[in-house]
Parts: C-alpha cells; structure tokens; sequence
C-alpha cells in the first residue's frame, strides 16, 4: 500500500477522532491541539491547574515535563479516585497521555461525571518533546502517584 495514503488514512482518522470527542462533549473542554501552547502554559504560574500525565510508571519516570502528575491510568480508576481523593473536582485539569487515546477517554469519563473544567491535550508526550529543541525531561520518580 502507498505510504502516502495510509499516512493520509491516519491524519483523518485522527482528525475525525478529535472532531467525535469535540461534538460529543460539547463545548465544555477545551482542546489544546499545538505544543507550543503547552510551553506558553508551563512558563506561567497557575496553582489552579491540574497537569496529568496518564503514561505508565516507568514510562513517566524514564522522562515526563514538570509540573505534571502521574496517574498511569487505563480504565479511569485510579484518576478519580485520585481527584476525588484529593478533593481537585474544581481545579482547571489538563490530561495528556502517549498519543492522545487515554487522555481523550479520560476526558470523557470526567466529563460524564460533572467535571467542568477540563483541557485535552491532543498531543502525546513524545510529539511534545520533538516539538521542542531545548526541553530537557525531568527523570524520576512522581512524589503524588496515585497508590
């Protein structure tokens, strides 16, 4: 098959994937679609932002961007339970994954459950990173795992 076309098939589904997650939610979330928006965000001081990385453990500790959580969540329970737990159901909540597929259901969930204030982040770390000539990955372990 033509490299071409199947990297076209991929650009629209992609696009037709974010459109679906836009239109089913409603205006309420915001999408955030350019990396250079997330460095713009990082460099001011927001202490009403929650930045969620959903990558697993050991993938976030290999590098993840400061500031962010992590919550290596796959089905939503350990995201809810964390910001139930943490009493975060007001706070502006940023969620980014690998590739966009975990923070975009995650968005989902929370928005089924009345939260109001949430950005997807459409991009995934990596794309984040490339993005990006000077970042250098904060490496480690999270102080606010969710156990």
């Amino acid at each position: 098959m033509n490299s071409k076309f199947l990297i076209g098939i991929i650009v629209l589904l992609v696009i037709v994937n974010i459109s679906m997650i836009k239109w089913s939610i409603g205006k309420e979330v915001d999408l955030m679609y350019e990396e250079d928006e997330l460095t713009e965000l990082l460099q001011e001081v927001y202490p009403a932002n929650v930045m969620i990385d959903l990558r697993e453990r050991e993938d976030y500790e290999a590098g993840h961007i400061d500031g962010f959580i992590n919550i290596p969540s796959s089905d939503g329970v350990e995201l809810m339970e964390y910001l139930q737990d943490n009493k975060l159901e007001k706070k502006s909540i940023y969620l980014m994954c690998y590739s966009g597929k975990r923070a975009a259901a995650a968005v989902d969930l929370l928005h089924d459950k009345g939260y109001k204030h949430l950005t997807y982040i459409t991009f995934g770390y990596d794309d984040y990173v490339n993005s990006q000539d000077s970042f250098v990955p904060e490496v480690g372990e999270c102080d606010c795992l969710a156990e």
